[in-house]
């Protein structure tokens, strides 16, 4: 995985999934795949899966932390949808200041799968941006091992 922080205000991770691109855009627009993988590294565990594919479409992905019982939930609107190929939404935490950011990911054949390229723009600081960097990077290991199967 490469991860990429070209100014304090953003984020891009580079990683490429073992799987065909359709599976990858499945794994994001689909709730009972969603369901399968969504969460911040091995420590959390999906519970909320909910969204309206389509544009100004609304979405809600949760976790929650299996030993301390946190949920930490994403909320936002799809802003951008191109099938098996592109999602653009904002993005920001139920129950917190709202401070809404943008999350691009991007899916292109590879040699071997499907490259994601992930874009969250917006932070108004750089521990913000680098605590998303870390929560992605464990979100798209668990994605990879989703897909991979």
């Amino acid at each position: 995985m490469e991860l990429l922080k070209p100014d304090p205000q953003t984020l891009i991770l580079r990683r490429t999934i073992k799987a065909p691109r359709k599976q990858v855009y499945a794994a994001w627009t689909q709730p009972e795949h969603l369901l399968r993988w969504w969460g911040a590294g091995p420590e959390y565990e999906p519970e909320v899966a909910e969204l309206e594919l389509k544009p100004g479409g609304a979405y809600r992905f949760g976790m929650r932390h299996k030993t301390k019982g946190v949920r930490h939930i994403a909320t936002g609107t799809f802003r951008e949808i191109v099938p098996d190929a592109k999602l653009v939404f904002t993005w920001t935490w139920e129950g917190k200041p709202q401070i809404d950011t943008l999350v691009t990911i991007e899916l292109q054949d590879a040699p071997g799968g499907t490259l994601l390229t992930l874009t969250h723009t917006g932070f108004p600081a750089e521990p913000m941006r680098d605590d998303h960097g870390q929560g992605w990077s464990g979100a798209l290991e668990n994605l990879a091992r989703a897909c991979e199967r």
